[in-house]
């Protein structure tokens, strides 16, 4: 980059994750959240806030002012001076080609109670930034600041993507119905999410899944209530979900190869009585997740088969309801080299060794929803590493959960890079 963040920048990106760390809000109710990104876009030089017809989230644009011809005589000078080979120039020619980009965060907290002793505690019980969204809304917000300072040095369009509700993995779904893609027409999507297992100034950029790909459903066991005191008058739907649930397990332990990556998991049961009374129904909801989509299909078939024949067996009826499909987020091995200069530019411009901090990590079984954009341009999904070295640090929604707030800076520093790199 051609110039850093400057000290103002950095101090400004802290302040605002603090704040938002103070007034987390949940999937859909980010009102406060969505009026802060604004009031700060609206005042930064060259940005228009587009308007998308939802309730939370925000969808801006920024427009580069330098001449197009003087950028392509400067990569055409770089090209000649790194002697990149005949392969290379044509992927170099492709990536000249293009004219906007678009970087998303998600901006919702989770239902969870903070533990974490922070000077900038959540302020509303029950809620918190339990996986780091803040850290991310603060860093596109400061790759906001810097871009607008920057215009003059970069031509075509940036598109800033604010998502709600991608901790219920349906925000991304609702931008795009609500016409995100008529609004703007990237040729590049980026997204990030701070790690905690990987070390603080740490990217990670590989191809390959990254994301698993989830289906969750509903359940409804339906049997015949009455008098607890005479079962044989009764169809019970408790035993026969408890039998369910114990059969579920077997799906991954006997009809799965054993390097597969499958989850299912019941999430929930609601029904029954204190006393005597033997209810008609039971509701469960559950969930399968798998990084392999011949897996997942696979492990979907069973699940209803089991549910169905066992509620057959218990003499019950069982219904089953899809709610939820989420693609697994997969980087292209096609956009690796560019992701990875994109992470070498962003921790040249922090003063940090690329090649000692570009890692490897092995993927998760946690899905994200912008796998969705993944399917409407070519896209790459980075990791920054967020956790403290020598410490044992929380997971993702732990209510003990406490990141490293440099992981926003970097984050800012690895968006503003994927625009430059580009543009």
């Amino acid at each position: 980059m051609s110039e850093k963040f400057t000290e103002e920048e950095k101090n400004r990106i802290i302040e605002i994750h603090r704040d938002l760390h103070s007034h987390p809000e949940i999937s859909d109710r980010e009102f406060r959240t969505t009026k802060e990104i604004k009031k700060i876009l609206a005042s930064l030089d060259g940005v228009e806030i587009l308007e998308l017809p939802m309730k939370t989230g925000v969808l801006a644009v920024l427009r580069g002012t330098a001449d197009t011809a003087d950028q392509e005589k400067k990569a055409g000078r770089d090209e000649e001076q790194s002697g990149r080979t005949a392969e290379n120039n044509e992927s170099q020619k492709a990536h000249e080609n293009i004219r906007e980009i678009a970087l998303r965060a998600d901006i919702d907290a989770i239902q969870q109670t903070e533990k974490a002793d922070v000077p900038f505690k959540s302020l509303h019980n029950g809620i918190m930034h339990a996986c780091g969204h803040d850290l991310h809304t603060a860093g596109l917000i400061g790759a906001a600041m810097y871009l607008s300072r920057m215009r003059s040095h970069f031509s075509g369009q940036v598109d800033f993507i604010f998502q709600p509700a991608e901790e219920i993995t349906r925000g991304a779904g609702e931008m795009i119905s609500a016409g995100l893609f008529r609004m703007i027409h990237p040729q590049r999507i980026y997204g990030i999410h701070n790690w905690p297992d990987v070390p603080a100034g740490c990217i990670v950029a590989q191809p390959g899944p990254r994301m698993a790909a989830k289906i969750n459903f509903r359940i409804a066991i339906k049997g015949r209530g009455g008098h607890g005191s005479c079962p044989q008058d009764n169809v019970d739907p408790i035993v026969c979900a408890a039998a369910a649930v114990q059969s579920l397990q077997t799906i991954v332990s006997r009809n799965m190869a054993p390097m597969d990556n499958v989850i299912c998991s019941v999430n929930s049961i609601r029904g029954g009585s204190e006393q005597n009374l033997v209810v008609d129904e039971v509701q469960m909801t559950a969930t399968i997740r798998s990084l392999q989509p011949a897996a997942l299909k696979r492990a979907w078939e069973r699940a209803r088969r089991i549910i169905c024949e066992t509620a057959e067996a218990y003499e019950c009826r069982a219904d089953i309801h899809r709610t939820d499909d989420i693609p697994a987020v997969v980087n292209p091995d096609n956009m690796a080299d560019e992701a990875r200069a994109i992470a070498a530019l962003a921790l040249e411009n922090s003063g940090i060794d690329s090649f000692r901090t570009i890692v490897p990590a092995q993927p998760a079984l946690a899905s994200e929803d912008f796998s969705f954009y993944m399917s409407k341009a070519p896209s790459w999904f980075f990791w920054v590493g967020s956790g403290e070295e020598n410490k044992e640090n929380e997971p993702l929604h732990s209510p003990l959960f406490c990141p490293d707030e440099s992981a926003a800076l970097l984050i800012a520093q690895l968006y503003a890079a994927a625009v430059l790199y580009h543009l």
